[in-house]
């Protein structure tokens, strides 16, 4: 099995208010198909072709304001995304099992 993780800063192509409103309707489907990694496969990469991740059936990990558990209200303002992503490249039983 190979395993790729990291902070890889994926984000999610869409506006910050559309984001957040279907973080709060936990519509993370929709997210999914406007998410960067899901786009990046889409054009049949050679490195991570291969590769799959379990269903990020959560909110978004990022960008929390300090100590809290609301999005960034600074004057940056970033679309909150899954940026903490473990990716593996494993033989087809293993995986099915994954999801």
């Amino acid at each position: 099995m190979k395993v790729v993780f990291g902070d890889l800063n994926f984000r999610i192509d869409l506006d910050n208010d559309t984001v957040r409103k279907h973080i709060a309707s936990k519509d993370y489907e929709y997210l999914h198909k406007y998410e960067e990694f899901h786009k990046f496969t889409q054009l049949d990469s050679e490195i991570m072709r291969d590769f799959k991740e379990a269903p990020l059936y959560f909110d978004p990990t990022y960008k929390y304001n300090f100590n809290s558990s609301e999005y960034d209200t600074s004057n940056k303002a970033r679309i909150p995304a899954w940026c903490d992503r473990i990716f593996f490249e494993a033989k087809e039983s293993l995986a099915g099992n994954l999801q």
